[in-house]
């Protein structure tokens, strides 16, 4: 995973930043809800993989699959695709969701730390701010469709999903970048970023059993340019380990859509309307193919909304 060209800069503006607010206190249980129960399998599922502002393709793919009517039952989100997941999940329409996420300044996202902070800069509230104003739905029970976000358990390495419960702290856990954003402590677990171990979390919606999934690839191609100095090169073998292990995630999934993001960094929003475009286009290119998948497993597009929890 390539970080942002302008890292240091934002560093820099981080520090001189005046802080914001708190959002409203949000209730956590302690220990997560009871997951909603599945009265009917899905028919398909949506992998949102992360890649920070290259989540921004993710609006071009919904609004696609949403005008062809293909009937999204579960959304599955990491980092950036959480956050969309999050916002799509809530009003079932690419257009509020395209004009939340379009308004949304690289403020609604970050802010600084209260108090200075070795775990991260970057406490997360702006974020949890932005959804609490934007999302009808406060806990994943009020969304219209099974949304499922994933985080990593900074203890023992493993993939830890949130399916129930307040939603604003579970995307927030997804996207928690580590070294820049606090990790979050939650449910008796201390999370970071969903990417660091599910960058692209297929397995995570095998476990519905939907008939179809169609994953969303965000990540960045090698750089054509062969690196010679010494952190240039830790640099490419270390998004050489990420792109294998992209790869190996997307793994079973009847579809991948891989939009052609470039080299937009992690923190690059003035590339968005792009990156929309972009998301898009890849759609596109491969709506023939979810069409006939879906013709094949006799899925009917634009069927009336099923009850998919109880």
């Amino acid at each position: 995973m390539k970080y942002c060209r302008y890292g240091f800069l934002f560093i820099a503006i981080l520090l001189l930043a005046a802080c914001a607010g708190r959002p409203p206190n949000i209730v956590v249980p302690s220990n997560p809800p009871k997951p909603p129960h599945l009265i009917a399998e899905p028919r398909v599922a949506l992998v949102l993989g992360g890649g920070g502002a290259r989540g921004y393709a993710h609006l071009g793919v919904l609004q696609v699959l949403q005008q062809a009517g293909v009937p999204l039952d579960l959304i599955v989100g990491t980092s950036a695709g959480s956050i969309f997941g999050a916002v799509y999940s809530d009003n079932h329409s690419f257009d509020k969701t395209y004009r939340i996420m379009m308004q949304a300044s690289f403020w609604s996202f970050a802010d600084l730390n209260n108090v200075p902070n070795s775990s991260g800069f970057v406490q997360g509230y702006h974020l949890e701010k932005m959804l609490l104003a934007n999302m009808q739905a406060k806990n994943f029970s009020k969304l219209k469709n099974k949304l499922v976000v994933v985080s990593t358990d900074l203890k023992t390495g493993q993939v830890f999903f949130i399916q129930s419960g307040p939603i604003a702290p579970a995307v927030l856990a997804s996207s928690a970048l580590p070294g820049l954003v606090d990790p979050v402590f939650l449910y008796h677990k201390i999370l970071v970023d969903g990417g660091v171990v599910q960058p692209v979390p297929v397995a995570v919606a095998k476990q519905f059993h939907p008939r179809v999934i169609i994953a969303v690839n965000i990540s960045q191609p090698l750089d054509p340019k062969i690196p010679w100095f010494s952190y240039s090169i830790y640099s490419r073998t270390y998004d050489i380990m990420w792109q294998n292990l992209v790869l190996q995630n997307e793994r079973g999934a009847d579809v991948i859509i891989w939009p052609a993001v470039g080299e937009t960094g992690t923190f690059d929003l003035d590339d968005r309307f792009r990156l929309y475009q972009e998301g898009r286009a890849a759609a596109l290119k491969q709506l023939p193919k979810i069409l006939a998948l879906l013709k094949q497993k006799h899925i009917q597009l634009h069927t009336p909304s099923i009850n998919m929890v109880q």
